[in-house]
């Protein structure tokens, strides 16, 4: 923890001097990004492809899917997809809101059986400073017969092309009647750099939970787990700019 709390502040003053230097910390996303990333669990051998295209200046259409290549692991989503759109429904200077609905398909582990079901969120970033910001977001879906709920708050600090966040919240599973509450935290670093004709944004991390769907945007965990688990990623993402 002693590390931990070392390492927050030495982002935070290295991002205040770079402010006062005058260098720019790193923007929200714009609603009219067409970007792909892909991104992995590797405890899971897991690997996604996420696009979003930019439809109209504040819509944008998501596609993308996922892949477990362990099959190990039992209770499971093998594979899935999505479809939906997502809008920036608010943004000034300091402060947007996008909102975002999907439909979902995926294949269960043990039967084979194609279960469809949908996926609701919000996420919002408060730029308090220029060298550090406040993203609340929340997630809801179902698939299958799982219910999930997420609701977190993330704290990014940003110094140059690098940030630093730490995400705390918690996760709701509801299944057949049975309802279980967890934590969950994250840590992650994350680098973002423009080049043309893209952006280059890379990012990992490591989260606390029960099911890592969190750290993913997408269902992995069929049945509910019990123990608190450690889950790392990785992130490769391409904005075109």
């Amino acid at each position: 923890m002693r590390h931990l709390i070392l390492g927050v502040l030495l982002a935070a003053s290295t991002a205040l001097a770079q402010d006062v230097s005058g260098t720019a910390a790193s923007a929200p996303p714009r609603a009219s990004e067409n970007a792909a990333a892909l991104l992995s669990a590797p405890q899971l051998g897991h690997l996604a492809v996420d696009g979003r295209i930019a439809f109209l200046p504040r819509l944008q259409l998501e596609l993308g899917g996922w892949n477990l290549f362990d099959e190990s692991w039992s209770g499971t989503f093998l594979r899935g997809g999505w479809l939906g759109v997502r809008f920036r429904a608010f943004e000034t200077d300091g402060i947007t809101i996008d909102v975002a609905a999907r439909g979902l398909a995926g294949q269960e582990q043990d039967s084979k059986q194609a279960v469809g079901g949908a996926w609701l969120a919000s996420a919002t970033a408060i730029r308090v400073f220029r060298w550090f910001s406040v993203l609340p977001d929340f997630e809801g879906w179902w698939l299958g017969r799982l219910v999930q709920l997420r609701a977190a708050n993330e704290f990014r600090f940003s110094a140059g092309d690098w940030r630093l966040s730490g995400h705390g919240g918690a996760q709701i599973w509801v299944k057949d009647g049975d309802v279980r509450v967890a934590p969950v935290a994250e840590l992650s670093v994350g680098w973002r750099r423009r080049f043309r004709p893209f952006d280059v944004d890379i990012s990992g991390g490591l989260a606390l939970t029960r099911d890592p769907s969190a750290l993913l945007g997408h269902p992995v965990f069929r049945d509910v787990r019990d123990a608190m688990t450690p889950w790392g990623f990785v992130r490769l993402g391409f904005v075109v700019n």
